[in-house]
């Protein structure tokens, strides 16, 4: 897929950073992007490696998803400002502004392992270093970057923004810190509970986390429990003023999470509302001597790790597919070859299943083993044997210590689950095994809470709080309420045609960045509303297929259904030759290609409108 960009978005989400000086906002936007970005560095996000044929002229030349990237080798490389602005039409203002930063960046290096004035520790956080930042920079640690900083007294100062444009004084609850100031502008009495809010919309998560987050906030609030919320997404709800007492507009790291907590006294923090983001601090922040309200971060960490929680399975005797926590690449082949391809590999810690991938080979395990282990270097990648043929089959449930009270009961007790957790399943006959456990709310919670009429967040968040509840009036396992007049369906919104040359085959990976949820009076009404919703257009005169070998017996009865139906049928080659060989005539099409291919057949790409997708 191109990475370059143009007139037509191609973003599924923002952030909005807020200081005193560019070079304090920028920093900060940046690492709101991901995780993995410490800042204004020459370091590609997911700590990706440059191609070896990169050529950083062009690369600044092109607008790119990484241009800002490629920006900051530049000018750690020593191009000049100049030498940028004639390759990128940049206003030379936001340049020099970026050259300031790697110059105090190439500054602070000069005292790698010696005592660094507080004086330029102060600059550096006034420019938008994070503790991270200056601990690699020092040779050091974050923790370190940190504690040095503390002893030095520098702190961040607690801002509200103004929203009267100084025409009036402006009391808000609107907040950010910043370390331009020498006073807070308000006191720290409330002591509230926390809400880590979802971050950025990107693919995986969107706003069905923000509702959650919302529904807490809301909870939290008809309970009479003051609120602070950190979020950076300007498009959510949560970070609506109007929605908690205190509203800060800021990062979702470790090291603010902590000034934050620290300044306010906060009486504990929720970490389960707001996806994988705040479900990743959770350990951290406990390290740290933050209290984590609900399950406890151990047991996160022991859900989280792929291999720990396959572990507990095989403790529990609870069924899943073979599984092997891998070391090296010899043990995937190893593994590969006992139980044989197709299998997966699956990274810990991640969300919407990042860089996990189904392999048929070893040049495809070399490949992807590579990328599993880019995104989760900090523990080790399971490989689970592909089970082909079977159904997935998802839980979204609320437990109290340990004990379910809205649906999976094992896991539940082994985790001592206080909070909402989705659980999914492989189902194959009569066979259900255990994918995993998340414990937190899922992408579906809204949309279970809405088909069924039970809000599981306020009940979540009741028993993370320690409110008592009125479990008669909840759905169980012994009496589930289940509609019995209307059907809900949710439908993946695709954004295929914003991304140029994107392959729309789909894999285990997450793609849709968004999704529509329809009720209908049965399966057939709702289903066909669902898709109608996301754009899809039903077929007027042809058809195209592209059948995976193992799925065509259980198409065969659709394809004569389309036959009979009069539409006319294209196929790719292998689908098309064992449509004829089943009585069903297609003709046959070739992907598109830029090496050629068999040029007499016609192009997916070439049949352009005489067939609906």
């Amino acid at each position: 897929m191109s990475h370059e960009i143009g007139s037509a978005m191609k973003s599924v989400g923002e952030v909005m950073a807020v200081g005193r000086t560019f070079e304090e906002s920028v920093q900060k936007a940046l690492r709101m992007c991901h995780p993995s970005v410490d800042g204004f560095v020459p370091r590609l996000p997911l700590k990706k490696a440059w191609a070896d044929t990169q050529d950083l002229e062009q690369e600044l030349a092109v607008p790119s998803i990484t241009r800002i990237f490629s920006l900051a080798k530049a000018l750690h490389s020593g191009m000049s400002v100049d030498q940028i602005h004639q390759l990128t039409f940049i206003d030379k203002w936001f340049l020099h502004k970026l050259n300031r930063i790697t110059q105090l960046e190439q500054h602070l290096a000069n005292y790698n392992g010696g005592t660094v004035p507080k004086e330029l520790l102060l600059k550096a956080k006034q420019d938008g270093f994070s503790d991270r930042q200056v601990g690699q920079i020092l040779g050091s640690s974050e923790r370190a970057a940190r504690e040095l900083r503390l002893t030095h007294g520098i702190k961040p100062w607690v801002k509200q923004i103004d929203t009267l444009a100084a025409e009036y004084p402006a009391m808000t609850n609107y907040l950010y810190c910043t370390y331009h100031g020498q006073e807070n502008d308000l006191d720290f009495k409330d002591q509230g509970i926390m809400v880590l809010g979802c971050g950025p919309y990107h693919i995986g998560s969107s706003v069905e986390f923000d509702w959650c987050a919302v529904s807490s906030i809301r909870a939290l609030r008809q309970m009479g429990k003051k609120t602070v919320v950190v979020n950076h997404n300007p498009e959510t709800v949560s970070t609506d003023f109007d929605e908690c007492d205190r509203l800060y507009f800021e990062e979702l790291t470790l090291e603010r999470i902590l000034d934050i907590t620290q300044q306010e006294g906060c009486f504990g923090s929720i970490v389960s509302v707001g996806g994988q983001i705040p479900n990743n601090l959770a350990v951290p922040l406990h390290l740290s001597g933050v209290k984590i309200l609900g399950t406890s971060p151990l047991q996160i960490d022991r859900a989280e790790e792929r291999s720990i929680f396959s572990s507990i399975l095989d403790d529990l005797k609870v069924a899943q597919a073979p599984w092997r926590a891998l070391s090296s690449l010899e043990d995937a082949f190893a593994f590969a070859n006992q139980v044989g391809y197709p299998c997966l590999l699956r990274p810990s810690y991640v969300l919407s299943g990042s860089a996990m991938n189904v392999v048929y080979g070893e040049e495809e395990m070399k490949r992807f083993l590579g990328e599993a282990t880019q995104v989760s270097q900090e523990h080790p990648v399971v490989i689970t044997k592909f089970i082909r043929g079977a159904r997935e089959v998802e839980v979204d449930a609320v437990a109290k210590g340990g004990k379910v009270k809205i649906s999976t009961r094992k896991i539940a007790q082994a985790f001592e689950i206080s909070g909402p957790f989705n659980t999914q399943f492989l189902v194959k006959g009569n066979d259900v095994m255990v994918i995993e456990c998340n414990l937190r709310a899922s992408r579906s919670f809204p949309f279970v809470s809405k088909t069924i009429g039970v809000d599981f967040i306020n009940v979540a968040t009741k028993v993370m709080v320690g409110e008592p509840l009125d479990e008669a009036s909840l759905p169980s396992l012994e009496s589930p309420i289940i509609p019995v007049n209307y059907v809900g369906i949710k439908a993946p919104m695709f954004s295929w045609p914003r991304l140029r040359d994107a392959d729309p085959v789909l894999r285990c990976e997450m793609a849709s960045t968004g999704e529509v949820a329809c009720f209908g009076p049965n399966i057939y009404s709702a289903f066909l509303k669902a898709m109608l919703s996301t754009g899809f257009k039903l077929p007027q005169k042809g058809i195209l297929i592209g059948i995976q070998h193992s799925f065509r017996p259980n198409f065969l009865a659709t394809a004569h259904q389309l036959k009979e139906e009069g539409f006319k049928l294209y196929a790719t080659e292998a689908t098309s030759a064992w449509l004829w060989a089943n009585d069903v005539p297609a003709t046959p099409v070739a992907w598109p290609s830029d090496k050629g291919g068999d040029t007499s057949l016609p192009s997916i790409k070439r049949l352009g409108n005489t067939f609906e997708q």
